[in-house]
C-alpha cells in the first residue's frame, strides 16, 4: 500500500481526519480535504501549513471524481456513494499493513468501551505496555509512530469502522454482545451483524475469538480458521466477590478470559479489577441528596443497556429517565419486562409521545419535552431511599451533541439541584 504521490481525499476533519492527514503527509501522498462542516481550528492550521485543497460541500462530486483514493470518516454511509467503492480505504486495514504488535480487538453492540479501557488498565497492572485506539476516541494511525515503546494494541471498533474492512485480522478478537442498533444505517439485523463480522473473518489458524453468546446464532453455517470461545453472564468461581456496581459481570468474564489465554497469574486479578474504574457516564453514582442517590448512565443508547442498569437496584424504588432516539430500532419490547420496583419513569426528548404508547397502564409515567423538564418533575416525586437513574435507553441526538454532553446535563441538573434549591429537603418530606 504505497501512497507516494497519490491524490488522497480526507473525507471528515474529526479525530480519524487529523490522525489521517497526518499519516499521508508522512506518506508522501497529495492531500485533499472534504467536510460538510466548516473545518476546525486545527484542521484549518493544517490545510495551510501545507497547502490542502479544501472541497466546499457544493464540490463533494468532484473531490470524489478527482481523489485517487478517499479515507472516509467512519460515520459516513458509504452506500450512497456505491460507485466510487474502489476508491475508499479502510482505516482500519492500513493500520493493520503498519502494525507490528500483536492486536486486542473489540467490537460489540454494547460494552466496547469499559471493556477496552479494562483491558488496558488490567495488561498494564501485569506488566505489559499496551496502546490504546480506535473508537475510543484516539486514532488508529496515531498509534503507528510510537510502536516501538509498546508491545501490545487495544482498539475499540465499531460496525462503522468494520463494515468496510477486507484483510484485518486480530491477534484477540472480542465481540461483547450482538442486540439490534443502528438499523437507521445497517437496514436489517443481519446486515448490522455482517458489519461486525470482519473482526473475526480474516483471522487465522493462530487468532482466537471470544464471543459473547448472543453472537452465536448468526454464526451458524459460516466457518472460521480461528479457535471461537464463546462466554455468558457467569462469573467464574476466581473472580466471584468482587464489589458490584461497578462493571457488568460479562465484562469480568471476558478479562479472566482473556487474562488465562495469555497465562497470566489468575490469582492477582481480584485485586486488579477492584482497581479499575468504570467509564465516565455508565451507571456512575453521581450525587447523593437527602437520602436519594443519583447515577448517569447516559452511554445506554439501546434498551438492553438499560434492562442491565435496572437490574443493579433489585431491592430500592427506581425513577427512570428514558428517551432520545430509537436509531430505527423499536423500543416497545423494553416496556414488558420491567421491575416490579420501577416507581416512574420520566420519558423525554423527541419520541416521548411514541414512547408514551408502549407504556402499560399500570406503570407510572409522564412525557417531557426535555431533559431539564423531566428533572423539574421528579424533584416533586421522588422520596428518600429512591434511585434516580438517567438511563435513556436511545441516542442522543434529539436534544445532545453526543451522550457525554448529555450526562453532563444530567449531572449539571442534579448539582443544581443540591446547591440552589432551598426547598429541596421540603420536597423529599
Amino acid at each position: 500500500m504505497n501512497f507516494t504521490n497519490h491524490k488522497i481525499g480526507i473525507w471528515g476533519t474529526g479525530i480519524v481526519g487529523i490522525s489521517a492527514l497526518h499519516f499521508f503527509k508522512k506518506e508522501g501522498a497529495v492531500l485533499a480535504v472534504y467536510d460538510n462542516k466548516p473545518l476546525t481550528t486545527t484542521a484549518q492550521a493544517f490545510c495551510q501549513q501545507y497547502n490542502v485543497r479544501v472541497y466546499t460541500p457544493e464540490n463533494l462530486d468532484l473531490f470524489l471524481t478527482e481523489c485517487d483514493y478517499i479515507l472516509p470518516s467512519a460515520g459516513i454511509n458509504l452506500k450512497h456513494y456505491h460507485s466510487y467503492k474502489h476508491k475508499f480505504l479502510s482505516e482500519v486495514d492500513i493500520f493493520f499493513s503498519r502494525y507490528k504488535n500483536p492486536i486486542i480487538a473489540v467490537t460489540g453492540t454494547i460494552g466496547k468501551t469499559t471493556v477496552t479501557q479494562s483491558l488496558h488498565t488490567m495488561l498494564t497492572h501485569y506488566g505489559y505496555r499496551p496502546q490504546l485506539g480506535g473508537n475510543i476516541g484516539i486514532g488508529l494511525f496515531d498509534l503507528l509512530e510510537d510502536q516501538a515503546n509498546y508491545n501490545y494494541a487495544v482498539l475499540e471498533l465499531s460496525s462503522f469502522q468494520l463494515e468496510s474492512v477486507e484483510f484485518f485480522s486480530p491477534t484477540i478478537a472480542i465481540w461483547t454482545n450482538l442486540y439490534p442498533n443502528h438499523l437507521d444505517r445497517h437496514g436489517t439485523m443481519h446486515d448490522y451483524f455482517l458489519a461486525k463480522l470482519p473482526i473475526i473473518k480474516n483471522q487465522t489458524a493462530d487468532n482466537y475469538a471470544l464471543l459473547h453468546e448472543s453472537v452465536k446464532p448468526y454464526l451458524h453455517m459460516l466457518n472460521f480458521k480461528s479457535s471461537l470461545h464463546f462466554f455468558g453472564n457467569e462469573l467464574p468461581e476466581a473472580l466471584r466477590g468482587i464489589s458490584e456496581l461497578k462493571t457488568y459481570s460479562e465484562h469480568y468474564r471476558i478479562l479472566y478470559e482473556v487474562a488465562c489465554l495469555l497465562r497470566l497469574d489468575i490469582k492477582q486479578l481480584p485485586t486488579i479489577l477492584e482497581r479499575i474504574e468504570s467509564p465516565e457516564h455508565r451507571v456512575t453514582l453521581i450525587a447523593q441528596i437527602n437520602g436519594v442517590d443519583f447515577y448517569d448512565d447516559s452511554k445506554s443508547t439501546i434498551p438492553q443497556a438499560t434492562h442491565g442498569a435496572l437490574t443493579r437496584f433489585p431491592e430500592r424504588p427506581i425513577i427512570l429517565f428514558f428517551g432520545g432516539v430509537s436509531k430505527g430500532v423499536s423500543r416497545e419490547s423494553f416496556f414488558k419486562k420491567l421491575p416490579a420496583n420501577l416507581k416512574h419513569i420520566y420519558l423525554f426528548g423527541a419520541e416521548a409521545d411514541i414512547l408514551k404508547n408502549y407504556c402499560p397502564l399500570t406503570l407510572s409515567h409522564s412525557e417531557h419535552a426535555t431533559l431539564q423538564e423531566a428533572f423539574q418533575a421528579c424533584i416533586q416525586k421522588m422520596a428518600p431511599g429512591d434511585v434516580v437513574l438517567f438511563s435513556p435507553g436511545g441516542a442522543s441526538f434529539d436534544l445532545f451533541k453526543d451522550y457525554k454532553e448529555r450526562g453532563r446535563t444530567f449531572q449539571e441538573l442534579a448539582k443544581q439541584c443540591s446547591l440552589t434549591h432551598q426547598n429541596f429537603a421540603h420536597h423529599l418530606k
